[in-house]
Formats: C-alpha cells, structure tokens, sequence
C-alpha cells in the first residue's frame, strides 16, 4: 500500500480487497462459470483495463494496488478448493477447456450454513477460518518484514 495512505483509507482498500475476493460467489448468470481460471483471467484483465483508463489521475490506484486486487479475486479460486462441501467434488477450475474439478479440502475447513447464519456450526466454520488463514496472514506479515529489514541492512553504506 502507498505510505502515503491513511488508515483510514487502508482500511478502506482492505475492505474493497475482500469484497473483490468474494464477486465469483455473487448471484451471476448460471451459466458463466465464475470459478473458471479462464474466466476470472478474462474479467479482472477487463477490469484493469477500465481502472487504468478510468483511474489513471487518482494517485492510488498504482500497479501495485490494481495486482493485489486481481490477487484478492484469484486467492478466492484456490480459497474455494480447500472446503469441504458436501455433495460437491470440487471445482471447474480449467472450464471451457476441461470439464475436469479441482479440489484440495483442508479437513476442518467446512462450509458455512446459508440459512442457519448464528448457528454454532458457523461459528465453529469461523473460527476455523480465521485460525488458518489468520495464520498464513501473519507468516506474510513477518516474511514481507524479514525481507525488509534484510533489504535494508544490506544498502547500508559500510563505514570505515
């Protein structure tokens, strides 16, 4: 994120990250499959091109913010394969050129009631959630500091 940012507005691009990570599981046409490598390369390189032409004055929207977006939306394909659903066996990952499904279930990742919104097995799926990906965000938290730090040290001029 640009230093220049508030936490205001860090915050803001986070929230907008998750939102954008979670459009293949809006309600769109049933017959476009928004879980489709191909499909999801089509869209968000359509979207980066209009943000570009549209955003291009607005000083925070750089490469780099409009790459973690397209990141957030292809983090949701990989996301949704780790689940496990019952009666699903995965996805279409590769649609329209394979039929083929990809799934790579976590076993204490369930899926969430849709009707029973507070029940306790949600709460449970919740839980389960924030303790694994939570986990994977601090390692990124850490490894993106390490290397920083390391970065650092090394342009240090040495003084003699």
């Amino acid at each position: 994120m640009p230093p220049q940012m508030s936490v205001k507005q860090k915050g803001m691009l986070l929230t907008a990250f998750a939102f954008i990570a979670n459009i293949p599981d809006l309600p769109l046409d049933r017959y476009i499959n928004t879980h489709s490598i191909f499909t999801t390369t089509i869209v968000v390189a359509m979207l980066v091109v209009l943000a570009k032409i549209f955003l291009r004055k607005n000083p925070y929207f750089t490469n780099r913010i409009l790459l973690g977006g397209a990141l957030a939306w292809f983090s949701h394909l990989l996301l949704d394969t780790m689940y496990n659903k019952v009666g699903e066996q995965g996805y279409e990952m590769f649609w329209p050129i394979s039929n083929a499904k990809a799934a790579l279930p976590i076993p204490w990742l369930l899926q969430s009631d849709k009707i029973n919104v507070w029940s306790l097995h949600n709460a449970s799926v919740a839980f389960f959630e924030i303790l694994t990906f939570g986990t994977v965000l601090v390692l990124a938290i850490l490894t993106r500091h390490w290397l920083l730090s390391n970065h650092q040290t090394r342009k240090k001029p040495v003084q003699t």
